[in-house]
């Protein structure tokens, strides 16, 4: 169900507010993407070179196990397609509940040096 949200909003927003860009300000764009994360990984404050290579690890994790899990359950576990599929979207659940309740105790408690 979510993800039929986020895909409506994002099809609105692509609907709507399109904005085409030159190739000027793609390579702008691009330029300032790599420039920034130059800055954070060279900076010396290690926090920021850690919260980004915990986001990409999480994200490596979790579609690693999206990708495989529907072949693992019918295979292994001896379910079927449809079932382990059904099981993958309360995986999402699972991630997307404890994250708004640690947002906000993040905000309470603020950013902490390493």
């Amino acid at each position: 169900m979510t993800s039929a949200i986020v895909g409506f909003i994002i099809t609105i927003d692509n609907i709507f507010a399109v904005i085409p860009l030159s190739k000027r300000e793609e390579k702008s764009a691009l330029g300032d993407l790599f420039k920034t994360l130059k800055e954070a990984f060279t900076s010396e404050e290690a926090s920021t070179r850690g919260i980004l290579t915990a986001i990409f690890s999480w994200f490596f994790g979790y579609n690693a196990v999206e990708t495989f899990f529907t072949s693992y359950g019918k295979w292994y576990l001896g379910i079927k397609e449809n079932e382990a599929a059904f099981i993958l979207g309360y995986l999402a659940l699972v991630f997307i509940i404890p994250a708004i309740p640690a947002g906000f105790i993040a905000s309470k408690i603020g950013r902490k040096r390493s």
